[in-house]
């Protein structure tokens, strides 16, 4: 359905057909008969109740449950131990590439966590390494467009000294870029640090193991100016801009376009991370204080004292590491169009399958759907059968019902790349056909359903439609 190299779309899929022109449609008293009067070659319902393994997730543990869940991806491993119980290992090569980012924890995006006005974050973390001059990104809720400016929202940094840096940005660049000094130290490779950001809507603060570090007064104009993320994940252990999951030089994500941008990030974190939480309010010095302190003198109620402070997201990161499934126990998505079992497909991990699917009396009583987490790589896993090989026309349908916004999201995509032996993993053939949902700047302001083909040189694509997408219908 996706291909595994480009970024699903974190929505719940029903229903996804692919028709080669389109017979006259005749309305029916049930959607599964309609669309199988016009002759599909593909048709999944995905109405199957073979139950899919669980999720690779952390759990939020404040009042808004499990929209705020956070997604593992790669080879962020959770399961280690932590400050208080079991923490997140995210692992990156440090200073060694600043430009690679493939381990991290990505909470989908939700305005909650980009608030206007005063905010805190806090965090444990102990470095493994430390970055470069510039250094590595612990946390971050920041835009990546347009790609050489775009700084709305905040992060956090770790240099090769060991000093913090907390930012904040607005559509130009940073701006109160405030940081615990040119002795560095704040952070030591192999120790932990309890670090707490604030912003009070006048002065940014950075707290560390419980005592102020650094303090930065903004000026009028500054506050003015301070943008907020509007689309992109709260990630735990990178940046979101343009970078690579990929130590390869020819890495996908190298592709030289003018305007190419992708959600994977930079400057990835290398160590642990653990009890993450995000306010709607400046933490003051005494709470900051108390919750360091709690990590020694309350470590089994560390989690009940920070609830108590009202976070609006609170990740403990306890969960156990998650064992990768077999193959073979993945659930199957029957094709019930004309090429039958030959396109049969298999729910890859991250795609949880009997959900519940869209209302109609249409659809039949028990109708399903599929979850595809977006995040952590889910999607339906087809054979290349010479059935999907199409040169003419071409229909692709899909009913959806999607919660993010940010970059290129497939809901059905055949082709695009083919590795080579001995050429890396970089992607030497970009033809496409696609069905997907897109986002600004490329084709102008917005966010877009489209469907069309590219014409292999990686850069132009050709659009059969492309509408405008009301703005109730994304990103909830």
């Amino acid at each position: 359905m996706c291909n595994p190299n480009k970024r699903p779309t974190r929505t719940l899929l029903a229903g996804a057909t692919l028709l080669v022109g389109l017979a006259a449609l005749t309305v029916r008293a049930d959607y599964a008969t309609t669309v199988t009067l016009l002759g599909p070659l593909a048709y999944w319902r995905f109405d199957e109740t073979n139950a899919s393994p669980p999720l690779n997730k952390t759990t939020n543990a404040s009042s808004m449950g499990s929209i705020l869940d956070g997604y593992a991806v790669a080879d962020a491993l959770l399961g280690e131990p932590g400050r208080v119980g079991k923490c997140v290992r995210i692992t990156n090569p440090g200073s060694a590439d600043a430009g690679y980012c493939n381990g991290k924890v990505d909470v989908p995006f939700n305005a909650a966590l980009n608030k206007t006005g005063a905010f805190s974050f806090e965090l444990w973390m102990k470095p493994n390494s430390l970055g470069d001059t510039a250094g590595m990104c612990i946390l971050s809720s920041m835009m990546n467009e347009p790609v050489d400016t775009a700084r709305n929202g905040y992060l956090i940094y770790v240099d090769v000294t060991g000093r913090i840096e907390f930012r904040q940005g607005n559509s130009l660049g940073y701006v109160g870029v405030v940081d615990t000094g040119s002795a560095g130290g704040a952070a030591v490779v192999g120790e932990w640090r309890h670090v707490v950001c604030t912003f009070d809507g006048l002065v940014s603060r950075i707290y560390v193991s419980g005592q102020l570090a650094a303090t930065l007064p903004f000026q009028a104009g500054e506050l003015a100016s301070l943008g907020r993320n509007t689309t992109m994940p709260f990630r735990i252990g990178g940046t979101p801009f343009r970078g690579r999951t990929t130590t390869d030089p020819q890495g996908i994500e190298d592709i030289p376009w003018p305007s190419f941008t992708s959600i994977t990030g930079n400057r990835g974190f290398d160590g642990w991370v653990d009890e993450v939480a995000y306010y709607g309010y400046a933490l003051n010095s005494n709470t900051v204080a108390a919750h360091f302190a709690a990590a020694s003198t309350n470590n089994a109620g560390y989690a009940a004292q920070i609830l108590a402070d009202n976070p609006v997201g609170y990740w403990g990161l306890n969960e156990n590491a998650a064992t990768p499934p077999s193959q073979e126990s993945l659930p199957i998505a029957v094709n019930s169009g004309a090429l039958g079992p030959a396109l049969n497909g298999t729910n890859m991990w991250g795609v949880l399958t009997a959900q519940p699917g869209p209302p109609g009396a249409g659809f039949g009583a028990g109708n399903k759907a599929i979850l595809n987490d977006g995040v952590s790589g889910g999607y339906l896993g087809l054979p290349n059968d010479a059935g999907l090989n199409i040169s003419g026309n071409i229909t692709l349908m899909a009913w959806i019902k999607p919660t993010d916004k940010n970059y290129y999201r497939d809901i059905i995509a055949h082709g695009w790349p083919i590795p080579v032996a001995g050429q890396g993993t970089g992607p030497t053939d970009f033809n496409e056909t696609f069905l997907r949902i897109s986002r600004a700047p490329e084709y102008g302001g917005g966010t877009f359903y489209e469907v069309g083909a590219t014409d292999g040189g990686g850069a132009t694509y050709y659009d059969a439609a492309r509408f405008p997408m009301p703005p109730d219908d994304i990103g909830k």
